[in-house]
């Protein structure tokens, strides 16, 4: 369409914004006019507004347009511009997912892990006191607990489990501790090494009150906190029930634990180069 057109169809695009604001007010002339230039392109569109030569109006009055018949042309292309090309309503996605599916169908059960055949191997046992932020329980067994001797390496946060045989030489770094299987609420097993009298038979407000709190563990949920002014531990029971603790299955015995929690941890010989290390040996 010639570029004299221009002027004319421009004009006629804003009029249709004025008139149907709802549908147009999205559609700039420029854009109306690409969409006028579309529909009308061709000898009905250069006869409509194609300038007279002699005048240089614009032939508009003998046109079939300016009859009846021609505005209702105009108008019903009119109406199917503003409803293929300037409607801007979102229509709802077909997808089936935007039509009120229902999503509950998607969700895993608690049990999801035992539905596929998953089993959690158990590779890491830690060896500490459990944190000031945490409970835990004991385990009611006392299969599950055993007294052994320690040694600390602190600068580490390394502990080792020392064989009774060399307690005679290794006395003055080792430590006689209760071991107590322990399971905190997110499931983490954990052995807890409460300290024991030593060779004097002596005690102290800290080892007795953690022995308590290890006791109180194996029916209670309960959370240890050390104070200070205190000399011991503080001992909190949970206020509210809990759900019982879930302790590993049939496969899994003390033995085993031990066997986890001190992989690459055991003294059994005097050449071990932990004792070097103690006795300064090179």
């Amino acid at each position: 369409m010639g570029s004299g057109h221009k002027p004319l169809v421009s004009a006629i695009a804003v009029s249709l914004q004025e008139k149907q604001p709802s549908h147009m007010d999205q559609c700039s002339p420029e854009i109306i006019y690409s969409r006028l230039e579309m529909f009308f392109k061709g000898t009905i569109m250069e006869n409509l507004f194609s300038p007279d030569d002699e005048s240089g109006k614009f032939k508009t009055n003998d046109h079939p347009s300016n009859t009846k018949s021609g505005h209702h042309n105009i108008g019903h292309k009119e109406k199917e511009m503003k409803k293929n090309n300037c409607d801007t309503s979102t229509e709802s996605p077909s997808s089936p997912e935007a039509k009120g599916n229902d999503f509950s169908k998607f969700r895993l059960s608690q049990d999801f892990a035992s539905q596929i055949g998953v089993k959690k191997i158990l590779t890491n046992v830690p060896v500490r006191k459990p944190s000031k932020q945490e409970f835990v329980r004991v385990h009611p067994d006392e299969a599950w607990r055993m007294e052994i001797a320690l040694i600390e390496i602190k600068d580490e946060r390394e502990v080792y489990l020392v064989a009774p045989e060399l307690l005679g030489e290794l006395s003055e770094f080792t430590t006689p501790a209760c071991l107590f299987t322990t399971i905190s609420r997110q499931k983490v097993l954990t052995l807890w090494p409460v300290k024991l009298p030593g060779l004097d038979g002596r005690s102290n407000p800290w080892h007795e009150s953690a022995l308590d709190a290890a006791k109180l563990a194996i029916n209670s949920w309960v959370r240890v906190s050390a104070n200070m002014s205190l000399g011991a531990y503080e001992v909190f029971e949970a206020r509210s029930e809990m759900p019982a603790p879930e302790w590993p299955e049939s496969g899994m015995d003390f033995n085993s634990l031990l066997g986890i929690a001190f992989r690459g941890r055991i003294i059994d010989s005097m050449e071990h180069p932990i004792v070097n290390a103690l006795l300064g040996v090179a």
